[in-house]
């Protein structure tokens, strides 16, 4: 807040200044320093012409406004999410494989919080959660050959399926993230994964701990879990899951995504029930 006195006496400070003086003013800088005087004769003026005594401003600009504008929104976070054809396309895949697509739904959905949510520790850009998206909707594809190694089945299904709407090499982290998906971690033991680019290698180890935990937080495939949130705390990752239902199944399977997690993140992972 400022008073009528205060905002006056300032225009009587920064109008007697010449220009290299007001630069010098903390907070106001080089190109300010250029309006600050007509800015602040207009802001007496109508302090004046309304009569009011006080002033109540922001410490924050313009910009910042349109930022957290932009954010409240949402804006641009469509790009870390499947388009309508896209999505289409991998539940009539799922269907066709025989995977329960309410379950393939719902891990795509929490796989995305997920995505979103520790965007500042992967640093992945956005794109790659249309992947993650993706290996959600088609990791029990494998089932249709065999539930032994299904994994390894799905991640064959996907290299061998024509996927219009994806490039060939978004394709090849699907089919990596669906290998991954259990078992074993990437390794560059794998041919597969070694036919990545470095870029793809270091996403599809970054997104494989994201893709089981959201998995295993449907473990009991009967969507208990409403929502979560990730928060920090001490450095290490707590997933706060919300739910009426019973989800000590699902808390215990995400527990055990921990270790992969650790590994790719350098973080220690908790799972834990929000009070409602």
């Amino acid at each position: 807040r400022a008073s009528m006195s205060q905002v006056r006496t300032f225009y009587q400070d920064v109008s007697a200044r010449d220009l290299a003086s007001r630069q010098q003013i903390p907070g106001i800088g080089p190109k300010r320093a250029e309006i600050i005087v007509p800015g602040v004769a207009m802001l007496l003026l109508a302090l004046r012409e309304f009569r009011l005594r006080n002033v109540y401003y922001s410490a924050a600009g313009l910009r910042d406004g349109i930022i957290a504008d932009l954010a409240a929104r949402r804006v641009g976070r469509e790009l870390s999410q499947l388009d309508a054809d896209q999505r289409r396309l991998m539940t009539e895949m799922a269907r066709r494989y025989g995977v329960t697509v309410n379950h393939a739904r719902k891990v795509a959905a929490l796989a995305h919080t997920l995505f979103d949510s520790l965007q500042s520790l992967h640093g992945l850009p956005p794109s790659y959660g249309k992947s993650l998206e993706a290996a959600a909707y088609l990791h029990d594809t494998g089932h249709y050959i065999g539930d032994t190694r299904h994994h390894r089945h799905s991640s064959y299904l996907v290299e061998n399926s024509d996927m219009p709407g994806f490039t060939e090499r978004e394709r090849h982290l699907i089919a990596n993230l669906c290998r991954y998906h259990r078992k074993s971690p990437p390794s560059a033991a794998h041919s597969q994964f070694q036919a990545l680019d470095a870029e793809g290698k270091r996403a599809v180890v970054l997104l494989t701990p994201l893709l089981r935990l959201a998995d295993a937080l449907d473990r009991s495939n009967e969507q208990r879990v409403e929502s979560l949130e990730c928060q920090m705390r001490d450095g290490d990752v707590v997933v706060r899951v919300r739910s009426a239902a019973d989800v000590d199944l699902e808390q215990w399977a995400g527990e055990r995504v921990a270790d992969v997690f650790r590994e790719a993140y350098g973080r220690q992972l908790a799972i834990a029930k929000a009070r409602r």
